[in-house]
């Protein structure tokens, strides 16, 4: 997707590395993009083209899938026909995310992105691998989901089971986790039509992002609860402009071994853990994100030796799934570099230059 700092920042790492690198915005399809497959008795044929040209799709050694974005109609389209021209185009894109570079080392395997962005299979790996979860209940049954909300006493959140966004009278609106009350509960028609993840509102004293790249670790606590508005939600920090102290943390070998257990049981490579850490010391599993942020920690921990970009980059380039950082830190490949570059002055002109553009209504978050 455009207004990627993660993917404009690691290509520029790899090509100071002297790496050769193409960035795929796939939500340019099908505007700007053209893709093709054809199939005879003797042969298949694929192609991938984008505004700048074609992709060699099979001669790619590294594929890092950094994260899909929604498909937007045209509105050259009559309105009856432009979802059926989404759900056509999503299908087609899907599919050649499954056809580039079969031989490459994926950071993370395309199935294996699909299977770990299933909420409740998650929580069901993550509790076969021994981690501590919160009470908690998927489901549209409502009266199971006020059952819970008693037996809780009256401290439950709720999650939506994909990240949800949609656009409405104006405005762009975001769903984030959130702290519930009875009132949210009564209307039985709301909860049956529309599933969700409701968990024990549990005590934290911080919280804890665990990125593993291979078997490198990077955790960092964050401290949550220093801000009323991010009690319930550490990544409103970013909408409300909250800066919230962050510091390395050294993560227990059991929790290390849990993580470890759930990544091989999705054959993921890469993940973005999030726990909470209870007043007697507990870790609470919450979640892991294959796609996860993590040049944040880097950003707001400047001078303190995390250095997120040029690990990921040394990372790729092994295709080691048993990948250990050696510790070495190089000034020259870090996020601060990148955003003092020719080639970040470039970008942050005008990141939408070539690109298909949604519009863009003021935002407004659901909590």
């Amino acid at each position: 997707m455009p207004e990627d700092l993660h993917a404009e920042c690691l290509a520029w790492v790899l090509r100071k590395k002297g790496h050769v690198v193409d960035i795929w915005v796939g939500s340019d399809f099908p505007h700007q993009q053209i893709i093709h497959f054809e199939f005879s008795a003797d042969q298949a044929y694929q192609k991938l083209v984008d505004q700048f040209g074609q992709f060699a799709m099979a001669d790619y050694d590294r594929v890092w899938f950094r994260r899909t974005a929604r498909l937007h109609p045209s509105q050259t389209l009559h309105p009856s026909d432009q979802k059926m021209a989404v759900e056509q185009a999503t299908e087609l894109r899907e599919a050649m995310f499954h056809q580039i570079a079969p031989d490459a080392f994926w950071v993370n395997p395309i199935v294996s992105t699909r299977q770990v962005e299933n909420k409740p299979r998650q929580l069901v790996i993550a509790r076969q691998a021994g981690f501590q979860l919160p009470r908690t209940m998927v489901s549209n049954d409502p009266a199971a989901i006020r059952r819970l909300y008693r037996e809780c006493d009256e401290r439950m959140i709720y999650k939506p089971l994909r990240p949800m966004s949609w656009t409405g009278d104006g405005r762009d609106y975001d769903v984030y986790t959130s702290a519930l009350e009875w009132e949210d509960l009564k209307d039985n028609e709301a909860l049956q039509l529309c599933p969700g993840i409701y968990q024990q509102n549990l005590e934290k004293v911080f919280e804890v992002r665990v990125n593993m790249m291979g078997r490198s670790v990077l955790a960092v606590a964050i401290d949550s609860q220093s801000d009323a508005q991010t009690r319930q939600d550490w990544r409103l920090q970013s909408e409300i402009g909250v800066p919230l102290p962050l510091r390395p943390i050294e993560v227990p070998e059991t929790i290390l071994r849990s993580c470890r257990s759930v990544m091989k049981s999705f054959g993921t490579v890469f993940g973005a853990f999030d726990f909470i850490v209870t007043p007697n010391g507990q870790w609470v599993f919450l979640e892991v994100n294959g796609m996860g942020q993590f040049l944040w920690v880097e950003e707001k921990r400047r001078g303190a030796n995390i250095p997120m970009a040029q690990v990921f980059s040394e990372f790729l380039e092994s295709g080691d799934e048993n990948f250990c950082w050696s510790g070495k830190v190089d000034g020259d490949l870090s996020l601060d570099a990148y955003l003092n570059s020719d080639a970040y002055k470039e970008y942050s002109s005008d990141p939408l230059r070539h690109h298909v553009e949604r519009p863009r209504p003021s935002k407004e978050r659901v909590a």
